[in-house]
């Protein structure tokens, strides 16, 4: 299930509980457009080089980052609104493939922030 936060949201107060709680955190801000949301994805995820920069790619890279890690992981994905207005079918898309990567994982908890 992904968290879906108000714009009122404060990022630092997520950080820290997420922090608390024994999880890694990684906050990526939405782009403009799906091409730039995937790229800050791969960028804050530091995914490989040859990382599709694709749906497809990032939710096959999803479903295997950190699997097994020692600490849980926290994805906040922050700044949505703009992308949402612009590209809605691409932020469905997104959405889509943060939900299907944490389905089998519960060290994956995913962050929405509705700014």
């Amino acid at each position: 299930m992904i968290h879906f936060h108000r714009p009122d949201t404060e990022l630092g107060d997520l950080v820290r509980e997420s922090v608390d709680t024994g999880h890694q955190v990684f906050v990526i801000d939405a782009g403009p457009d799906v091409k730039t949301s995937i790229a800050r994805f791969a960028e804050v995820l530091r995914l490989p080089e040859w990382f599709g920069q694709n749906l497809d790619a990032l939710n096959d890279s999803l479903r295997d980052f950190r699997a097994g890690a020692p600490t849980a992981t926290t994805l906040i994905w922050d700044w949505v609104r703009p992308l949402r207005r612009a590209h809605p079918q691409g932020y469905e898309s997104i959405l889509a493939v943060l939900d299907d990567s944490q389905e089998d994982r519960r060290d994956l908890e995913i962050h929405v922030l509705q700014r």
